[in-house]
């Protein structure tokens, strides 16, 4: 590992990591990078993945973005197996349930501010 190398800012504000780092650190152009400013200067790290299924309410819900080769119609009669013995009222319940969860963590609902009528 490298404890230090010197790199210039460019007027744009950018900086060029060594290529060496880059191919260690498995760096590709337009990969996003964390920034995190500290006491004694700046560190630059990978951020690390986020899964795209959560299990809410017993569900698994995809958050991410859908592969262009994922095979639906599988994924689905898999669902359908697995669920086939629920009545539709619990069925529909826990998805229900899953879907509230998921808008509460996504869209919380705004502050409620009152603006007082101009007057005529």
């Amino acid at each position: 590992m490298m404890h230090g190398m010197d790199v210039k800012i460019d007027k744009s504000g950018r900086l060029i990591i060594p290529k060496v780092l880059r191919d260690r650190l498995g760096l590709k152009p337009g990969m996003a990078l964390e920034v995190q400013e500290q006491a004694d200067g700046v560190l630059l790290r990978v951020p690390a993945p986020q899964p795209t299924m959560a299990k809410i309410e017993g569900l698994w819900i995809h958050q991410g973005t859908a592969q262009a080769n994922a095979d639906w119609t599988s994924v689905l009669e898999e669902v359908r197996e697995r669920f086939a013995d629920l009545p539709p009222d619990e069925l529909q319940a826990m998805i229900d349930e899953a879907c509230a969860s998921v808008r509460a963590e996504r869209f919380p609902p705004a502050p409620i501010s009152f603006c007082p009528p101009e007057p005529l």
